[in-house]
């Protein structure tokens, strides 16, 4: 380029000694000057391309400097894995008329919440070190369908993936049922792992949305995190020694490593005997106790007779022997058996009972469900442990957080909380319930009217009936966006909650997690994602 211009500037010298201006006739010098107005115009033009290029090649260079390094990455995901060595696994490709492409992006989550997201099909080829963690027996990825995520990759790229480990059998080990990630996500997590159904995800693209780094980043998030959860449930530990979990510890006892690179369902082709997953208990009840059941026969806890009798008077439950006082529930706990309920972590927050076998949100889902979904993941274990009865407290307490959002116009009745009302009024309506039970039912009611209609009227069959006949769509989206962007942000209301329940109760058996998770004031929680 630089040469070029040399010339044209040596041209335009030889013809301007040449010209006698005075020998021209007017034609002949309209014509030099317009074939030096040209040269002139074609010197600026590749002047300005050059200085494009430069300006462009500098651009890239930089950005190249600032893009994170598929290396550097890895070294993070190892250095996390350290003391937990568990990696959430997630993958995407595209689908064209049932013919699936190439994997597009690989997800691997850390347990400290940093995701790396490589785009294997924008790489002109894998990484040594990405092949040597993938390979790496030492480490446990963890997904739903992951075999069939592994064998993928080794299809597509050559990638041999050890100690894949499908999260539905760790599911089965806590007596959850095995359910895809979304659904596991909702039960285990309380989180909502939202998709755009009107948003198109093409994975394979040169630049990816927003919004597909977050679905993607989020997915690999959650895997993980159902892991610890789990992991949780079937050997609790000290949070204040072990804040992700002593693994080394549960790995042993839960003996996973016979259902490691082990495709779901392919177990019972196998030696491996159901028996291995689920640990047979042998229960001792006392004269003195209780058994409790859940709907299925399988083992829930022991309570103390008074409060078996409690299960009856309330018609929560039936007695199925008399000989050993056992009372079989009406519905399922949120988790089932295996020991989880014989230790003192299932104790209620609130009245220290073993039956605390109820999780209940700090903040109600109809808050949460539109929370980010990052957040939600960030304070997914921020629950409480209840038994029935205190669950009811709570519930009625509750009211008068509602009604002081309510006062500042910040909050509307939701569905959630009218599907609990309107079962209240059928409740009522049949005429059998406790004394105890009628009360709350009345509760919730009467917060019915005063939410939608700023009445206190004294409850009856008509109101009762207006209940039924009634339907409410109201959702508090509008209250968690103004909290976050107005109010000081998402962490602002999930302490209004908090110190709410902590006033009302201040139970003295909070264990350490409760104390470590409700220390998370933090103003942005977030997961780290970047992408190679």
């Amino acid at each position: 380029m630089f040469s070029k211009i040399q010339l044209l500037k040596e041209f335009f010298e030889m013809q301007l000694l040449k010209i006698n201006f005075y020998d021209l006739t007017p034609v002949q010098m309209a014509v030099r000057i317009g074939a030096l107005a040209c040269f002139i115009v074609l010197a600026v033009f590749i002047a300005k391309v050059t200085i494009t290029l430069l300006c462009k090649m500098i651009k890239s260079y930089l950005n190249y400097l600032k893009k994170p390094k598929c290396n550097d990455m890895v070294k993070t995901l190892r250095s996390h894995c350290s003391d937990y060595n568990v990696l959430g696994f997630h993958c995407e490709w595209v689908s064209v008329k049932d013919n699936s492409r190439s994997v597009a992006m690989l997800q691997l989550c850390s347990p400290k919440a940093f995701c790396a997201v490589f785009r294997l099909c924008r790489m002109r080829r894998i990484p040594k070190s990405l092949r040597a963690l993938l390979e790496d027996e030492n480490i446990i990825k963890v997904g739903v369908d992951i075999v069939l995520d592994a064998n993928k990759l080794t299809m597509d790229y050559g990638i041999k993936v050890v100690g894949a480990f499908d999260l539905r059998y760790m599911a089965l080990m806590a007596r959850r049922k095995p359910e895809d990630l979304d659904s596991m996500s909702v039960s285990i997590l309380n989180v909502k792992l939202k998709k755009d159904n009107d948003f198109n995800y093409y994975w394979d693209a040169k630049e990816l949305e927003k919004e597909e780094i977050d679905y993607a980043a989020n997915n690999a998030y959650a895997s993980v995190e159902i892991f610890k959860s789990l992991a949780f449930e079937l050997d609790p530990v000290d949070l204040q020694q072990f804040p992700n979990g002593n693994l080394s510890k549960s790995l042993f006892r839960l003996n996973i490593s016979e259902f490691l690179d082990l495709h779901f369902g392919e177990w019972r082709k196998t030696t491996v005997q159901y028996s291995t997953i689920v640990k047979s208990l042998e229960i001792y009840c006392p004269s003195e106790k209780c058994l409790l059941l859940a709907p299925d026969d399988e083992f829930v806890c022991l309570v103390d007779k008074s409060k078996g009798e409690w299960y009856l008077r309330e018609q929560l439950g039936a007695q199925v022997d008399s000989e050993k006082f056992t009372v079989r529930i009406k519905f399922f706990p949120t988790v089932r058996a295996i020991g989880f309920y014989q230790r003192s972590n299932s104790q209620c927050y609130i009245c220290g009972h073993p039956d605390g076998f109820l999780h209940k949100p700090v903040v109600p889902m109809d808050f949460r469900e539109f929370f980010p979904v990052t957040y939600q993941l960030f304070t997914c274990h921020d629950i409480i442990f209840l038994c029935p009865k205190c669950l009811r407290l709570t519930d009625v307490s509750d009211i008068e957080i509602y009604n002081k959002l309510k006062g500042m116009s910040l909050a509307r009745y939701s569905c959630d909380r009218f599907l609990k009302t309107k079962e209240a009024a059928k409740t009522l309506l049949n005429g059998q319930a406790s004394e105890e039970n009628s009360k709350y039912c009345k509760a919730l009611v009467s917060d019915f009217f005063n939410s939608c209609y700023d009445t206190q009227p004294e409850i009856n069959q008509d109101q009762l009936h207006i209940v039924l006949s009634r339907s409410v769509i109201h959702s508090n989206y509008a209250t968690v966006k103004k909290f976050q962007i107005e109010l000081g942000g998402l962490w602002k209301l999930e302490k209004l909650w908090r110190d709410h329940f902590w006033s009302k109760y201040c139970p003295p058996s909070y264990s350490h997690q409760a104390m470590l998770l409700w220390s998370k004031d933090c103003e942005e929680p977030y997961l780290k994602v970047q992408v190679c």
